[in-house]
Order: structure tokens, then C-alpha cells, then sequence
């Protein structure tokens, strides 16, 4: 990576479809197309099941034409180093549910778009504030949310120290096993009085 590039990665447990590595690709040539001049390079950090999906995965590169700025980096046991690294986080799963990764790219300082969950309830993030969150299944969302981080700094700035301090005072391991403690507690105390 040059000092003059752009890193925009993602973060999965698998490399497929319903963990959006495809909306992803997709979505990564569709930036690179609006931004042509843009030095951007793209990182999936995900598990690689079998020579198969590699295979597909390139294939989709190929298509979205971006081969020669993606990089596979499969299974890392140093995600975290590597997602510290990129500029812009895209956490874009299919499968409803956002993970620990959005709590992790906060707590890094990282701006992020990520795909909504099924219920619209979700506080892992808050929309606009501490990541910009777009429809699922819409690569198209997905490159027009980082389009908007590449034109303003201001935003990038924003959305990182949001959800920096949204992650210390939400995401806190030690607030959240007091918290859990406590609820313990409450449910012992009714059983004893009962």
C-alpha cells in the first residue's frame, strides 16, 4: 500500500455471498468506476473455503474490473491490525445481523458503511452519526455511501470520532460484564425472596 492510496476493506468470517464479499466486489467496482482517478485499493479479510471460492471471488474482481485492486487475504488471526489499517470499513452481510465487526471498526476510529438489519431496531450503530448505513443486498448503496466518505473529509472526520466515543461508552468490556453482572444479581435476589 502507497502513502497516496485509498484502503477501503471488509472484515467477514467467510468469503460468500451471504456474508456480502459479492456486494462488496461488486460495489468496489462501481466506486472505482465513479472514481476514476482515485488511487483506491480493496481487502477482504475472510476465511476462503475452498480453491472454489477463490476462484469465484476473482471472477467477480474480474467482472466488477477490479483485480488489480483487490487483494484476498483470507483467514488472519491479526484482522483487528489489518482493519486499523484501512481508511473507510464496509460491513455489508446479508445475513441481518451487523456482528462484533462494526464494534470493532468504531472503537478503531475507523468511518463505516454498513448494510441494515432485518428489524430496524439495531443500535450496534447509530445512522449518520456513527456509520452510514444503507439498504442490504444494494451494492449500489454500498458505493454511493462510499462515495460520500471520499468526498468529504469533514464526514469521515465525524462518523470517526462519533463512533469512537459511541464504541467506549456502549461497547466497553468491562461496563458490559458489570452490566451482565448485575443482572444476575437481580435475578438471585428474586429467587431468593420468592
Amino acid at each position: 500500500l502507497k502513502a497516496d492510496e485509498i484502503l477501503i476493506g471488509t472484515v467477514s468470517t467467510a468469503l460468500n455471498e451471504n456474508r456480502g464479499s459479492w456486494d462488496f466486489i461488486k460495489a468496489a467496482g462501481k466506486l472505482q468506476v465513479h472514481f476514476p482517478d482515485k488511487k483506491i485499493r480493496f481487502v477482504i479479510v475472510a476465511r476462503i473455503a475452498t480453491p472454489k471460492v477463490e476462484i469465484d471471488a476473482w471472477k467477480r474482481a474480474d467482472q466488477a474490473g477490479i483485480r488489480k485492486q483487490l487483494t484476498l487475504l483470507g483467514f488472519r488471526s491479526d484482522a483487528l491490525s489489518v482493519m486499523a489499517a484501512m481508511d473507510m470499513v464496509v460491513i455489508c452481510t446479508r445475513r441481518a445481523v451487523l456482528g462484533r465487526m462494526p464494534f470493532e471498526a468504531m472503537a478503531l476510529g475507523r468511518p463505516m458503511v454498513v448494510t441494515a438489519g432485518h428489524s430496524g431496531r439495531s443500535q450496534v450503530v447509530v445512522a449518520e452519526e456513527t456509520a452510514l448505513v444503507v439498504p442490504p443486498e444494494k451494492p449500489e448503496a454500498i458505493a454511493e455511501g462510499l462515495a460520500r466518505l471520499l468526498e468529504s473529509t469533514e464526514l469521515c472526520e465525524r462518523l470517526s470520532k462519533q463512533g469512537q466515543a459511541y464504541a467506549q461508552q456502549h461497547f466497553d468490556s468491562h461496563k458490559n460484564a458489570l452490566a451482565v453482572m448485575k443482572i444476575y444479581e437481580e435475578m438471585l435476589a428474586k429467587n431468593y425472596q420468592s
